[in-house]
């Protein structure tokens, strides 16, 4: 009789999910050392970016490309804003979820944080970079004859439109594999 209570006790100290709660903590862990991480990373580009923008407002005489650096700087402030609003709450001993209750909903608050990457990261930079380059085509037309200030212009914002294709494109890759351990956890869970 004895054995069958231990054995069940046993079996119960594997949370809903098929895993231990050590496991679901040591992911949880993981997740959070990761998530620290990229944000130290966006965190310090973001330092870069301002810091950029804020030497040449002014050290640049003219007043188009200061303000398209200064709409260039804000963006970036929100970014960073919502970078922190987003960032991974606290532990979950600290609130009273399970590790695994805690560690399924923070995986799925960051997959649809990567699958809105558009509306709370790239939006936001969108009107100073197209200000910007119009700014700097209006300044290159100054001095180039015709349609010779265009092309820059065009090369720049295809760039720029590849480069948030490809964040938008990472974050959607990143969002499936999400997904999937989602999945995995949702899998594991016994049904009854």
């Amino acid at each position: 009789m004895t054995d069958d209570i231990r054995q069940l006790w046993s079996q119960d100290a594997a949370d809903a999910t098929g895993f231990t709660p050590a496991e679901m903590h040591a992911r949880a862990a993981r997740l959070r050392r990761r998530l620290i991480r990229r944000d130290a990373v966006e965190y310090v580009a973001g330092a870069v970016v301002i810091g950029a923008f804020g030497f040449c407002t002014v050290v640049i005489p003219d007043w188009g490309i200061r303000v398209s650096c200064i709409a260039l700087i804000i963006g970036t402030l929100v970014i960073m804003r919502n970078l922190w609003k987003q960032r991974m709450p606290r532990p979950p001993e600290a609130m009273g979820a399970s590790s695994a209750t805690f560690y399924r909903a923070e995986l799925i608050r960051q997959r649809d944080s990567l699958i809105n990457v558009w509306r709370w990261y790239l939006a936001p930079l969108v009107p100073g970079t197209l200000l910007f380059l119009l700014m700097m085509w209006r300044a290159m037309a100054e001095f180039m004859p015709g349609g010779g200030a265009m092309v820059p212009i065009v090369a720049l914002l295809a760039i720029d439109a590849a480069v948030f294709g490809a964040i938008h494109w990472l974050n959607r890759r990143a969002a499936r594999e999400l997904d999937a351990e989602i999945e995995a956890i949702d899998g594991a869970t016994p049904t009854e």
